[in-house]
């Protein structure tokens, strides 16, 4: 059965004039009140009524043209309205992501940046000292000027370099303004203004407070000796690096580890107070004590120079060692330089020739010769011959260097007179395998270990090379057609001095930082090379050579001196020259030997042979030796 449901009777509406007011047929009630104000109605066609009613009639539609109405429910309206508000929260949801997602690496860096200072603590460079604590390589303050010209006006910039003019008087004015500046090409906005300023000059600048302008005092190493032992210790440059001798092989022992300072800062550059820092401390640098003795190494130095310009010479060297461990306690070569003035220096003489420069050592390697001949028994000291002043081998003829031959030369003779033909004599009675063995064992060939940079294992081919060939077995019993470095050969003959024993030289005594001592050297034994009677033999017979023989400008009246002198040809370029190398190397006292002495001098002017350039010098420093070792005569002196 179906429900009708009746309309709601209509209610009557009032009738409204043009004037807005009511009518006569108004609804009863409605006399003795206000009129009531009449809503403005709104038509989405352009028909408006007033704020009081009145209108303007709707434009007719055009002929045939359907009129469209926009009247909306109150439903679609509310879902627009849904729509507008969902879509303007998520363009609010994109624009947060962005700030809070997006954005957030960077606006951490940038604060970092501005509110956090690294700052770096340098490490303090190590001291070398000599043996005695002496030292030798320490550091000094120096004084840099830069300025920091970006947020600078012109005029400022020009005021600030007037400022500093008279301050700085040995920069030119041009110079102080361009440094002052900012240019839009400079990589940085610390620009250097002054180096190595002095402390009075750096002080008046800090005094006069100029905007953009600091100082700051980096170290600077100083060498207190100048030139002394400049070829063994090498220099730090400006930059803090250094390349060549102990400050080069021992850098990052010496350099220490730089420290660091995080701490929070405000905008201005200012520390907070309660912020956050982080300390990291600078790890100061080792020291290292050499085993060289500054006392000595004066003295050779003196020694050597005044034998350099006696005999104008154009190099000269020299080692002082001792025998029995192999520490280095004299290490003197010219020409030198000085290492605080470095930058203005031959970079040539950087290099040191005592361990990097080989030469053929001529008659001082026969001490060698002689050794191998009475430790494999094939002679004695007064094991003799006929032996003519020159001879001829491999079509090669080789002389004595005054071509004199002797009728019953001994073994003894042999290098008293400093003889080339008894040298090959020796040398062919025990053959080229035995020899070079032996030699390998004295060192030559190898490098010696010491603790330097650049160290060559010199020139030297045996019976197993290809290129060799048997004279060059006959020249090496003498010296030649073989290159030794000055150390090596130090190091070879303290094996006869010892007894027998070949030491690694050694130039470094101990490392130690804030009085703990981290290295120590002890001493190294390599090998038994020849036993102790056969070294002893040969001392014997080189103290002869020097009381008797070519090397006695090396004597020292009351002690026992063993040694022996050597003259070489000097090669330049490859190719011989006309010049010489002259050396005498020697050892005292000899029954046990507290040193032993190597001086060289290279193309001298007035004399060829090392018996009269580097045999005096030897003397002169063994002499002086014995004096500040306090070693009594053991001879009686005429």
């Amino acid at each position: 059965m179906s429900q009708t449901i009746d309309k709601p009777p209509s209610r009557p509406k009032a009738a409204i004039d043009l004037q807005g007011t009511h009518s006569p047929n108004a609804r009863s009630g409605a006399a003795g009140r206000r009129p009531p104000r009449v809503r403005r109605q709104v038509s989405l066609l352009g028909n408006t009524a007033d704020e009081f009613g009145s209108s303007r009639p709707p434009k007719a539609a055009p002929s045939g043209q359907k009129k469209f109405s926009f009247n909306l429910s109150p439903f679609t309206r509310i879902r627009i309205t849904a729509l507008a508000l969902t879509l303007f929260g998520l363009a609010i949801f994109i624009q947060l992501f962005t700030l809070q997602i997006q954005d957030k690496y960077q606006s951490r860096e940038y604060a970092q940046k501005t509110q956090v200072y690294t700052t770096s603590i340098p490490a303090t460079r190590g001291l070398i000292m000599d043996t005695n604590g002496l030292v030798l390589a320490s550091n000094t303050f120096v004084y840099n000027i830069f300025a920091s010209p970006k947020d600078l006006t012109e005029i400022q910039s020009k005021k600030i370099a007037a400022i500093l003019a008279p301050l700085l008087p040995d920069i030119p004015k041009d110079k102080l303004l361009e440094s002052v500046t900012y240019n839009s090409n400079d990589q940085n906005n610390h620009k250097l203004v002054a180096s190595n300023v002095n402390y009075e000059a750096a002080q008046k600048v800090i005094d006069a407070d100029i905007l953009g302008i600091t100082v700051e005092s980096p170290t600077r190493r100083t060498y207190p000796n100048n030139s002394m032992l400049s070829q063994l210790l090498g220099f730090v440059n400006y930059e803090g690096s250094a390349d060549y001798g102990i400050e080069g092989k021992f850098d990052d022992m010496l350099k220490g580890t730089p420290g660091s300072r995080y701490a929070q800062h405000d905008a201005d550059g200012n520390p907070i107070i309660l912020g956050q820092v982080q300390l990291t401390p600078a790890v100061d640098g080792a020291n290292i004590t050499l085993t060289v003795d500054t006392s000595i190494q004066k003295m050779v130095e003196r020694e050597l120079l005044k034998g350099m310009q006696d005999h104008g010479a154009d190099k000269a060297m020299a080692i002082v060692a001792d025998p029995q461990t192999g520490a280095i306690l004299a290490y003197a070569s010219f020409p030198n330089y000085n290492p605080n003035d470095f930058n203005t220096t031959d970079p040539k003489l950087f290099q040191d020739p005592l361990v990097s420069d080989v030469y053929e050592p001529g008659s001082t390697f026969k001490i060698l010769t002689a050794a191998i001949g009475i430790d494999t028994g094939v002679v004695t000291p007064n094991s003799a011959a006929d032996l003519p002043g020159c001879e001829i081998d491999y079509g090669q003829r080789i002389c004595n260097f005054d071509s004199v031959g002797y009728k019953g030369q001994t073994v003894t003779k042999t290098l008293e007179k400093s003889s080339n033909v008894g040298a090959m004599w020796i040398a062919k009675k025990f053959g080229p395998d035995k020899f070079y063995q032996y030699l390998k064992n004295f060192g030559i060939g190898q490098l010696t270990g010491i603790e330097l940079k650049n160290e060559s294992a010199g020139i030297f081919r045996t019976n197993q090379d290809a290129n060799w060939s048997p004279l060059d077995f006959l020249e090496n019993s003498f010296g030649q057609a073989v290159a030794v470095t000055p150390v090596q050969l130090v190091a070879a003959i303290s094996a006869v001095a010892n007894g027998g024993k070949l030491m690694q030289p050694y130039i470094v005594k101990q490392i130690s930082r804030n009085g703990e001592i981290l290295e120590k050297t002890e001493p190294k034994f390599i090998r038994q090379v020849v036993s102790p009677e056969s070294a002893k033999t040969t001392t014997d017979m080189l103290v002869s050579a020097v009381r008797l023989g070519e090397t006695r400008l090396a004597d020292v009246k009351g002690y026992r001196v063993a040694g022996k002198t050597g003259t070489a040809t000097l090669y330049e370029n490859g190719k011989e020259s006309q010049f010489t190398i002259g050396s005498t190397i020697a050892y005292a006292p000899a029954d046990n030997p507290r040193f032993i002495v190597l001086v060289r001098y290279d193309k001298t002017k007035d004399t060829p042979w090392g018996s009269n350039t580097a045999a005096p010098v030897v003397q002169a420093i063994t002499e002086q030796l014995f004096t500040y070792y306090q070693i009594p005569p053991t001879d009686p002196v005429n």
